[in-house]
């Protein structure tokens, strides 16, 4: 199935975790990648961990305009911030539940606060050392874009607050059901900033691991989900195609899926299909990526062997390239299929890839071979590559490193790999580094020019990219889909059958 890619914003790149544990994107080909998994798994996003929040956000929403009416944002943000705060309490009392946003702060809450009475209202509040930076807490910093994608909170015609919307209020309804008598007791906490322990014991039914899959609530969620809903909408198609692809994993391998696991499953099973398949295309993306980065990272390493930590181009690009490298007057660009072992390539990169480690000889020839293969198989499928990752001159993608590839014409590996690594990486990462600096005011600048010469400021982690599988296995383990222990669950099993 072919799914809708919506093209790169237009503009400078936008740095992403994707990479680098700093969020550093040197190059500016993450964005890219970014758009086709936006794409594939819409909804979901590399910092909504947890399940749960997609019924209980649309419910805080409901309840404030059902019971509270006041338009003023102020009053909202209080009113939102206390009941993130309750939550993030419920989910870390007695047994963490993880990824809850504002989980540091229940902690010390609970860790600082004697006897049973609980007042969390005001350190709620606290724009420094209070539940999240962001007074707009988790629905508007981290659930609230995904929640909109999934047509479950929209913007009102008549105030700035968001409200839920039909699919929205029908889940809602369902997790006060869930709740029962406990709802009031929540609202009433929320409202005071004030809760018992034995009341966060009580309320352990709102942990987001608590989702009972047999509930009217667990249904709704599982519906809009994997997509079952009578009135589905296009990203629920998407998502619902990759999330059935993760089941049917984990019912074949009998086990809980990793997020390695499945990425280079779909690429053994989706390589020899003559249609590109958006998944292959990312994961091809992000490996000519992890090519590129593993030379980047190595470079570095030379840079900052040197006395002075300086080096020019031409000394650089001799060293960084091994001395046997090919300098055959035939082309760089061959024609090449996906059987090459791209995954011990890729392995061999990422296991000396961060920033305690120096990359070897043996791991720049693995880059290189990652990097040919890639543009090989690329060079006949130029149209189908081209739709997936339209030319962007902010952006590197395949397309654009093909036809800087094509450029160069017969010239040998070395030539061609000199070219890229000196244009494509280190001149390339200046421009990125410019610009981010010009844009957001951030040093970013892993090296320097320096009279001539190229200088050592920072190392860099390489690493390939996860984006949303691990999420989104979470998603399916929330919604009893999946079991650690068991793989795929009965629920799961009932979903593959009417799929």
């Amino acid at each position: 199935m072919k799914t809708a890619i919506n093209e790169p914003e237009s503009g400078l790149p936008q740095w992403t975790q994707m990479g680098s544990d700093s969020g550093l994107d040197p190059l500016g080909m993450a964005r890219p990648s970014e758009v086709i998994y936006q794409g594939l798994l819409p909804g979901i996003s590399t910092i909504t961990v947890r399940l749960r929040y997609y019924s209980f956000l649309p419910w805080v929403l409901h309840c404030y305009a059902s019971e509270e009416h006041d338009p003023d944002p102020e009053v909202f943000f209080k009113y939102q911030r206390n009941a993130e705060a309750l939550f993030a309490l419920i989910g870390v009392y007695e047994e963490n539940s993880g990824g809850l946003a504002g989980a540091n702060w229940a902690s010390r809450i609970l860790s600082s606060v004697e006897g049973d009475k609980i007042d969390f209202g005001h350190s709620a509040q606290m724009p420094e050392g209070g539940l999240l930076k962001n007074k707009n807490g988790a629905l508007g910093g981290i659930y609230g874009p995904q929640l909109q994608e999934m047509d479950l909170i929209a913007s009102s015609k008549d105030h700035g607050i968001k409200v839920p919307t039909e699919r929205g209020t029908r889940i809602a309804l369902a997790l006060e059901k869930t709740l029962g008598p406990l709802a009031p007791k929540i609202r009433i906490a929320i409202k005071n900033g004030l809760v018992s322990r034995a009341d966060l014991t009580a309320l352990a039914v709102l942990k987001p691991s608590a989702i009972i899959p047999t509930s009217e609530e667990g249904r709704l969620l599982r519906a809009v989900l994997v997509g079952e809903t009578e009135n589905s909408i296009p990203t629920d198609v998407a998502r619902r195609d990759s999330l059935i692809r993760i089941l049917k994993f984990s019912k074949s391998s009998g086990s809980m899926p990793s997020d390695y696991e499945l990425r280079w499953n779909w690429f053994d099973t989706l390589k020899s299909k003559s249609e590109i398949d958006p998944w292959l295309a990312y994961h091809l993306n992000d490996l000519l990526r992890l090519g590129y980065e593993a030379l980047l990272k190595r470079a570095l390493e030379v840079m900052r062997s040197e006395p002075d930590r300086s080096i020019s181009f031409e000394n650089l690009t001799s060293i960084v390239l091994p001395s046997n490298m090919s300098t055959s007057p035939v082309g760089f660009l061959a024609p090449m299929n996906l059987e090459n072992d791209l995954e011990g390539l890729a392995n061999s990169i990422t296991k000396l890839g961060d920033k305690s480690k120096a990359l070897t000889d043996d791991a720049v020839v693995a880059a290189v071979d990652l990097i040919k293969t890639i543009m090989g198989w690329v060079d006949s499928r130029e149209a189908e590559i081209a739709n997936l990752f339209p030319p962007k001159s902010a952006f590197q993608s395949l397309t654009t490193e093909l036809h800087f590839v094509r450029s160069l014409g017969a010239k040998s590996q070395r030539e061609a790999i000199s070219a890229i690594l000196v244009d494509r990486i280190l001149k390339r990462h200046l421009w990125v580094a410019s610009r981010k600096f010009r844009a957001q005011s951030k040093y970013t600048f892993l090296f320097e020019p320096n009279e001539g010469k190229v200088r050592f400021r920072n190392d860099y982690d390489v690493k390939l990219g996860y984006p949303r599988i691990s999420q989104a296995i979470q998603f399916l383990e929330d919604a009893k889909l999946l079991d650690a222990k068991e793989g795929l669950t009965e629920h799961g099993k009932s979903v593959l059958v009417a799929a």
